[in-house]
């Protein structure tokens, strides 16, 4: 994930943006791999703003919500 992506996403948006970020931390099993980023929005319109800088950048992503329920493989995921 291009660090000028990142460098944007923080600048423009409140929240937390962690790179290389194991998803284990954020899952009730506590299992998987790192993400290339995880962002941490401080609210609504933060998450939206962010989802809309990420999909034009074409780059795979996801909600992970609470983490309940939800397995990541060791590999991690190589989004956001």
């Amino acid at each position: 994930m291009a660090r000028e992506l990142l460098d944007e996403l923080a600048q423009r948006c409140r929240g937390e943006v962690l790179r290389d970020e194991p998803l284990s931390r954020h899952t009730t099993w506590r299992v998987g791999g790192p993400a290339a980023a995880l962002f941490r929005p401080a609210n609504h319109v933060d998450l939206v703003k962010a989802a809309r800088l990420l999909h034009g950048a074409e780059l795979p992503g996801w909600c992970l919500a609470a983490g309940s329920n939800l397995l990541v493989r060791d590999g991690g995921f190589p989004g956001w």
